[in-house]
């Protein structure tokens, strides 16, 4: 790339790095950056003892963010900032996919739509194996697309495909609905057909050797939560999720608008695009279809794990194939004005994202400060059970209360509060229970003495003149709950 095309992307790569690197430590980790975080602090070979029993994924990005950990940090930023690179890192691979199917204007609309994408940023400022299993992903679609371009498949296309795409299946499992329908292709199509089968060879390896692990992760049933939500739910979500991501303000506007510029790409994809452009579009779009499909497949079979995060991977191969609509030559400014309206739809969702903690991970952060230092022996009663673990990150001198009785002399109670949205996203803030507010003790000996709201989070206090003997049971049980939440979770904090 040299001239004006080299700086366009590089522009749009720095774009893409400010909307995943600037405020990547504001949110504070939520359930699942717990869990990498505790992975964090084990030996290597702890780490992969464990993996089949706490995961539900492959141990190629556990391993990695280990070793990334060990220079940057088990911080929002330090952990992040390996997503945050991967997701980055993705701009240019997108652009190279767009450029090799079509031309240089598709790989530069391509790379925009993949900047801004806020779905794709949310995962990129998020410590769990999404980011870098598209990343891997994407890099398999840029060295199949070379290598069905040509007359001939290269062979160090055909190997990169090979090693792209073990990467992408060791990180993640859903890699391969989109690897398999490529290897099929290269199989039946590529030429030498040597080539083509030693790389397919060398990717049905990488399963069998996964295999194992993959049915040992299953037993553990840790991703089970998924088929108790609604399949119906889940296949409405991919759209919003993919277009502006989990929520945003003036939701129903944004998707309208995004869905308008998505039905314009395909109209000027029928009416002005060329062969080259088609034959492109087409390809993604087959390749983004199969990779939803064949979970489908899954779940009628009874392995239902179709949820949008699962499926992230085809998500870029789907705006490779908008790219190819929009930067067809013969719509001159209309696609460059329709792309660069889908960019503004993204940008606006991800700032808006920004600026609302309601539509953010729940602030742990923020409450274990709204909390304060603990001056003597207490109990903290958080809503939500298993989901308000990632608390015990920020409460320093904290653990789950576990002991048959303790003597304390303050409960701290806390209250979601939330607000509710229709888009609600499982891990976010309003999906908390909300707890009723009551000033009454929630134990004998115990009076009222404070009350704290931090926007998201009501802390109610009460202490007692002298230490009082409690166990998790008596609190568990005079802390109303809702009838969906029937848990708390209680930590005890020492001075």
């Amino acid at each position: 790339m040299r001239g004006r095309t080299g700086l366009a992307l590089a522009a749009i790569t720095a774009l893409a790095a400010a909307l995943r690197f600037v405020d990547l430590g504001h949110q504070s980790f939520w359930f699942d950056e717990k869990i990498t975080v505790d992975l964090m602090h084990v030996s290597w070979s702890t780490l992969l003892r464990t993996l089949p029993h706490s995961e539900s994924t492959p141990p190629l990005y556990y391993l990695a963010a280990l070793a990334w950990s060990k220079l940057f940090g088990v911080s929002e930023v330090g952990l992040r900032s390996l997503s945050a690179v991967a997701g980055t890192l993705t701009v240019p691979a997108a652009y190279g996919t767009g450029a090799a199917l079509v031309s240089r204007r598709t790989g530069l609309i391509a790379a925009a739509l993949v900047a801004v994408n806020p779905f794709l940023v949310w995962y990129s400022q998020e410590a769990r194996a999404y980011a870098v299993a598209v990343l891997f992903s994407v890099l398999a679609l840029l060295y199949f697309a070379r290598a069905i371009t040509g007359a001939r498949a290269r062979a160090v296309d055909l190997a990169l495909w090979a090693l792209s795409s073990t990467l992408a299946l060791a990180t993640h499992y859903f890699a391969i609905f989109l690897i398999a329908p490529m290897g099929l292709w290269l199989a039946w199509r590529a030429r030498p057909r040597r080539s083509a089968l030693i790389a397919c060879g060398a990717i049905v390896i990488a399963i069998a050797a996964l295999a194992p692990l993959v049915l040992s992760q299953q037993a553990n049933g840790r991703a089970t939560w998924i088929s108790h939500i609604a399949l119906g739910l889940r296949l409405r979500q991919l759209a919003q999720q993919y277009l502006i991501g989990f929520d945003a303000p003036a939701r129903l506007a944004l998707l309208f608008v995004s869905l308008a510029l998505v039905a314009t790409a395909v109209g000027l994809l029928a009416l002005r695009g060329g062969e080259r452009e088609r034959r492109g579009a087409a390809l993604c779009a087959g390749l983004a279809v199969s990779g939803l499909l064949l979970p489908l497949l899954f779940t009628a079979a009874g392995d239902d794990f179709l949820i949008s995060r699962n499926t992230i991977p085809v998500l870029v191969p789907l705006l490779v194939a908008g790219a190819c609509a929009f930067g067809a030559t013969r719509t001159g400014l209309l696609g460059l004005a329709a792309s660069g309206a889908l960019c503004v739809v993204g940008v606006v969702a991800v700032v808006a994202v920004d600026r609302d903690r309601s539509l953010q991970r729940p602030d742990w952060r923020g409450l274990a400060a709204a909390l304060g230092p603990a001056r003597q022996a207490r109990a903290v009663v958080v809503p939500g059970g298993y989901r308000s673990q990632p608390l015990r990150l920020y409460l320093h001198n904290s653990d789950y209360f576990t002991a048959r009785s303790l003597a304390v002399s303050e409960i701290d109670v806390v209250a979601a509060r939330s607000p509710r949205h229709r888009a609600c996203w499982w891990g976010a803030a309003c999906n908390l229970p909300s707890l009723a507010i009551s000033t009454s003790p929630p134990l004998r000996g115990f009076v009222f003495a404070g009350r704290r709201d931090d926007g998201l989070f009501t802390v109610l206090r009460f202490q007692a003149p002298r230490v009082v003997p409690v166990t998790p049971g008596e609190l568990q049980a005079a802390v109303p709950t809702l009838p969906k939440y029937p848990r708390v979770l209680v930590y005890v904090q020492r001075a």
